[in-house]
């Protein structure tokens, strides 16, 4: 079985923006050895053995649970653990094994507000399906105890606990335009009226000394599509209940599409806090 535990002191909510301090074990509660796979690199993208990762339901209302969403815009580099076979391990009756490589809540689901939630850990092994996306590494031989018992999937009791999400900023996204011909250039200030909003009581600093641009504007296209960040210009701090309106990033190139479909368009601010817009359509005509 997974045990999933919130680690550290205090009982406050958890950041929706922040790393969780939570930790994950695989215990083996049976009279018998099992043959496993630790996770590793690439196991909470489920890109090898075994996919661990972590799923939650937020309470809308008293008693009613509902299931939280991905976020759309988690990134990662394409390296990882690419030879399993090494992490196979037999875990003995009553032992257990301290499981990493999760993609942390904070940057994995989309907490649409702050309330309670309940958060399950999984671990799934697919009994080799996912041997490798690199053909370049060698692979070891996989035991074969564990090549003899398919496939398996756990997942923890619930841990209920508290989320907070930051609601402060508001980025208003507006088109200019109703749509695009293919191959019309036009400029990001002439397609949308992108701002941000404070609802605070107190200045906001916006500032990140590691970004050059922290205000984007997100742009994908059909399944497969292309999918591009304009930077835009914005504040260093943003006052009280403040509008102020987002420019386009000196030396940005304008916007194109050279095939007829759907442009997908959204806000978004990338530094201390994570804030988007809502998505909106444009349509790119013949």
């Amino acid at each position: 079985m997974v045990v999933l535990a919130r680690v550290g002191q205090g009982t406050g909510d958890l950041d929706g923006d922040a790393d969780w301090p939570i930790t994950a074990t695989l215990m083996n509660r049976g009279m018998h050895a099992h043959w496993v796979v630790a996770s590793n690199d690439g196991s909470g993208e489920g890109w090898r053995e075994p996919n661990v990762y972590y799923t939650a339901e937020m309470e809308t209302t008293p008693g009613v649970w509902r299931p939280v969403p991905r976020r759309d815009d988690y990134m990662r580099c394409g390296n990882y653990a690419t030879d399993w076979y090494s992490d196979a391990a037999e875990l003995a009756a009553g032992a257990s094994m301290e499981l990493g490589h999760f993609v942390d809540p904070s940057r994995l689901l989309d907490f649409p507000r702050s309330g309670r939630i309940r958060l399950y850990a999984h671990y799934d092994y697919e009994g080799g399906a996912k041997r490798s996306r690199s053909f370049s590494v060698p692979a070891s031989t996989l035991p074969e105890e564990l090549e003899a018992g398919g496939p398996f999937a756990l997942i923890s009791a619930p841990l209920e606990v508290r989320v907070h999400v930051d609601t402060s900023i508001e980025l208003p996204l507006v088109l200019r335009r109703r749509q695009l011909h293919v191959n019309e250039r036009v400029t990001l200030d002439a397609l949308v009226d992108a701002q941000i909003v404070s609802h605070a009581a107190a200045r906001i600093d916006l500032g990140d000394d590691s970004l050059d641009y922290r205000f984007h504007l997100e742009v994908k296209g059909d399944i497969d599509g292309p999918w591009y960040l304009h930077a835009l210009a914005g504040p260093e701090q943003i006052d009280p209940y403040q509008r102020v309106s987002l420019r386009s990033a000196p030396r940005e190139q304008d916007l194109a599409s050279d095939q007829p479909g759907t442009m997908r368009l959204r806000l978004r601010y990338d530094g201390r806090r994570r804030y988007r817009s809502p998505w909106l359509a444009l349509p790119v005509v013949p």
